[in-house]
C-alpha cells in the first residue's frame, strides 16, 4: 500500500476507529510516527524510538546534523497522541532553541500528520494542546520550581542540548520523576567529560546510546 492509499484508508476511518488505531500505535513510535505522521527513520533513529519505548531514562549522546531534533519530536508527538492524559515537557538551555530547533520540528510533524490527531498548535507558541490536563510544552527557565508543577498519569520530559542545562533544572526533573512513573529523553554532545548529561550518558541508571556524526 502506497503512503496516500494509507492516508486515504485513515481519512475514511471513523473517529471512533481512528482511536483504535492510535491506541494500536502507543506500544510503539516507529510505527506511530509511520503510520500517522508519514515518517521513515534512519536505524540510529530507530534505536533511540526504542529505547524510549523501552526505558524510563534515555540519554543520547549525538553531535550536530545527525537528526536529533527530528526524533525526538517524533517522541514527543507518539507520546502525547499515544498517551491519555499525558504531558509531554520539553527544555533547552535558550529560548531560541526550544522554539527554532525542537518545536520547529515539532510543528512540521504536526503540519505533515496523515489525518487530524485531535490536538491544536497555536501558531507560534510552543505549546500543543488535547485538553487542559493533555498538553506539550516548551520551556526555557532557569527557575527549576516553573517545571515543578507538572503532573500526569503519562509524563515526559524531553531535555533538548542536555550538556546545557543547569544542575539545578536537572534537580527539578528528577524531583519531578520521583513522584511516579516519568519518561525521561535527554539529547545533546556532552563536550566536557562532567556535569548532569556526561553523568547521565556514563550511569548504569539511563540507558546510553551515541550517535556517530560520521
Amino acid at each position: 500500500m502506497t503512503q496516500k492509499e494509507h492516508q486515504s484508508d485513515l481519512a475514511a476511518s471513523s473517529a471512533d476507529e481512528l482511536q483504535e488505531l492510535l491506541a494500536g500505535a502507543a506500544g510503539d513510535p516507529a510505527i506511530f510516527g509511520a503510520s500517522f505522521l508519514g515518517s521513515s527513520y534512519t536505524p540510529d533513529q530507530l534505536e533511540v524510538l526504542d529505547a524510549v519505548r523501552d526505558n524510563d531514562r534515555v540519554a543520547v549522546h549525538s553531535g550536530h546534523a545527525t537528526g536529533k531534533s527530528f526524533v525526538a519530536a517524533a517522541v514527543a508527538m507518539w507520546f502525547l497522541h499515544s498517551f491519555k492524559p499525558s504531558k509531554v515537557i520539553t527544555t533547552a538551555p535558550t529560548w531560541r532553541q526550544v522554539n527554532e530547533i525542537l518545536w520547529s520540528e515539532i510543528r512540521s510533524a504536526h503540519a505533515s500528520a496523515l489525518v487530524p490527531l485531535g490536538s491544536y498548535l497555536p501558531p507560534r507558541a510552543p505549546e500543543l494542546r488535547i485538553a487542559a490536563d493533555h498538553y506539550c510544552i516548551g520551556l526555557s527557565t532557569n527557575e527549576p520550581a516553573r517545571l515543578q508543577g507538572f503532573h500526569s498519569p503519562h509524563q515526559l520530559i524531553i531535555l533538548d542540548e542536555a550538556a546545557g542545562i543547569s544542575g539545578e533544572i536537572w534537580d527539578a526533573v528528577e524531583y519531578i520523576a520521583s513522584g511516579g512513573r516519568v519518561k525521561i529523553l535527554a539529547i545533546g554532545n556532552p563536550e566536557a567529560p562532567d556535569g548532569p548529561f556526561y553523568n547521565a550518558c556514563t550511569s548504569s541508571l539511563w540507558k546510553a546510546i551515541n550517535i556517530s556524526c560520521l
